[in-house]
């Protein structure tokens, strides 16, 4: 299968900046997001579910903005 590529670059209210650029084996069920406490998982997991949006940036799926999906 082709691989998703993600790419964040979304700043928020308080400046505060994500920037995460992965790939992930389109068809694997499961990845793993891990990082210590206050380091932005939940935040990534909101970008991408589109229940935070950002001030600012870009968030991308295979190169297209994330709005073009439904």
């Amino acid at each position: 299968m082709k691989p998703i590529r993600l790419q964040i670059s979304a700043f928020g209210p308080f400046a505060e900046q994500e920037e995460v650029d992965f790939e992930a084996l389109g068809g694997d069920p499961l990845f793993l997001i891990t990082g210590a406490t206050g380091s932005g998982k939940s935040t990534l997991g909101a970008l991408v579910q589109r229940t935070h949006i950002p001030q600012g940036g870009s968030i991308r799926i295979n190169g297209r903005d994330i709005g073009e999906y439904s």
